[in-house]
């Protein structure tokens, strides 16, 4: 026995020098960002895009905690919404010594801001956290990747529910290299890439997802349109979108809101609201008030709100859906305190990037931090706290 402890422990050293096998990338920051086109290389002390966190004594410091709304990749640095929302608080509010930083990377759900709040708060100070919440973040959290295929995407920090009906975490790697090295070969002899091995057995630690369809079909709009071009649709007429997704597993931009919601989609949201108290909880235990916000939008909102059915072009199979108010599942007694949503205006319009890039520009997001701020000035959460 200690013979074999020893080979054991010569063997994981001299793996662990060699870094053999390589692991798996878990999480990432502006250099991995899905979502990056600017060339721009400047990144804060922690790695994500925006400017270098440097604050006095005296300044009123915000964190915006987010995924790529926040980050911005496809604009110019000083389009970024913390350089958007720190001139509102400034010029049209009198705040001069506010300061906004970013923790934020596309593609992150409410799990990656989690832990990267964590690590922000080792290092710095905040007075106020604001989570720009959008609703990918419900089947995000609840997949130990990214992604929107059937396809295993980059590996992420992931919590799961335990019995208690709390938050832990979940280990994606294996703690040494030897049985990294083992399940690597376990997946090789099976065929398949690693991480999708590891895909294929989170799956079966969460709820099931509507992988068996009752004969029961869902009366579709007429109108069919491509998700690819849905959001050029125009007028009051009910719609149908067809979407290249994984629409049969709950991995789709869809989630979670089907109108017959099945176990996973169901767990997706609690998973979302406990992560969210989470951070909260984050927030207040570095003394920092918090709130995550959303702004409703007259081109992107509205227009969801007339989808009835999503229909998947690699199954044909389709899902009554209900996007009447993608946020819903937030209205609890528990997060209702540090929710915080209004409309920008039903007028505005050319709010996003381009007809491809819903993503809001400039004009869109200067009208959002407004909005906010507006909001953060009325419940007294723009003054320091001594």
């Amino acid at each position: 026995m200690i013979s074999t402890i020893l080979s054991l422990a010569i063997t994981e050293g001299v793996l662990r020098l060699e870094d053999y096998p390589p692991a798996p990338l878990v999480g990432w920051k502006w250099d991995h960002s899905p979502y990056r086109t600017q060339p721009d290389t400047a990144v804060n002390q922690i790695g994500l895009r925006g400017r270098p966190i440097h604050y006095g004594p005296d300044d009123f410091v915000v964190v915006l905690l987010g995924d790529s709304y926040v980050e911005a990749g496809a604009q110019l640095p000083e389009q970024q919404p913390e350089r958007i929302l720190e001139r509102v608080l400034r010029e049209e509010y009198g705040i001069a010594n506010a300061r906004v930083f970013s923790v934020a990377s596309a593609g992150w759900g409410t799990d990656q801001e989690y832990v990267n709040l964590q690590n922000y708060f080792r290092r710095f100070r905040a007075d106020l956290v604001l989570l720009w919440f959008t609703p990918n973040d419900f089947w995000e959290n609840a997949y130990i990747d990214r992604s929107l295929s059937v396809k295993a995407g980059i590996f992420k920090p992931t919590f799961e529910i335990n019995s208690a009906g709390t938050l832990q975490t979940h280990e994606i790697l294996p703690e040494t290299k030897i049985q990294l090295l083992w399940e690597k070969g376990v997946a090789r002899l099976k065929g398949i890439d690693y991480q999708d091995w590891r895909l294929q057995r989170w799956l079966g630690v969460i709820p099931p997802a509507n992988t068996e369809f009752p004969g029961e079909v869902p009366v579709c709009p007429p109108t069919v349109i491509t998700q690819a071009r849905m959001f050029e649709h125009e007028g009051e007429v009910a719609i149908t979108v067809t979407s290249p997704e994984d629409i049969e597993h709950n991995r789709s931009h869809f989630s979670p809101y089907g109108k017959k919601p099945s176990e996973r989609e169901k767990y997706q949201i609690r998973i979302t609201q406990l992560l969210l108290r989470q951070v909260a909880a984050e927030a207040e235990a570095n003394h920092a008030k918090f709130r995550f916000f959303y702004a409703y939008r007259p081109d992107i909102d509205v227009l969801v709100s007339k989808v009835q059915c999503v229909r998947s072009i690699l199954s044909g199979v389709s899902l009554a859906f209900d996007g009447a108010d993608l946020i819903r599942p937030l209205d609890t007694q528990q997060l209702r305190p540090y929710r915080i949503t209004f409309s920008l205006p039903p007028t505005a319009r050319d709010l996003a990037i381009s007809k491809d890039d819903v993503h809001l520009n400039d004009k869109g997001t200067t009208l959002v931090m407004q909005g906010l701020s507006q909001i953060l000035l009325q419940q007294g959460l723009l003054r320091r706290e001594m």
